[in-house]
């Protein structure tokens, strides 16, 4: 099975649907399909977690952790 990891950059990009979002659209798909195995670290999880709080506050990004 194909197995990817994700980057802090990919989930934002994601997040504030910058060009290249589809691609991970697409991959995020994928793996909730069961197609692909998907990773991130805690590290670039933990940096998408900061810069939500800067953006958005502690409940968004306590409830983009949640549900990621």
């Amino acid at each position: 099975m194909r197995r990817i990891i994700f980057d802090a950059y990919a989930i934002l990009v994601w997040i504030k649907g910058e060009p290249g979002y589809e691609k991970v659209v697409s991959l995020l798909k994928e793996a909730e399909e069961g197609k692909i195995e998907a990773f991130i670290c805690q590290i670039n999880l933990g940096e998408v977690y900061y810069k939500v709080i800067r953006a958005s506050g502690i409940d968004k990004a306590k409830m983009f952790i949640e549900t990621f």
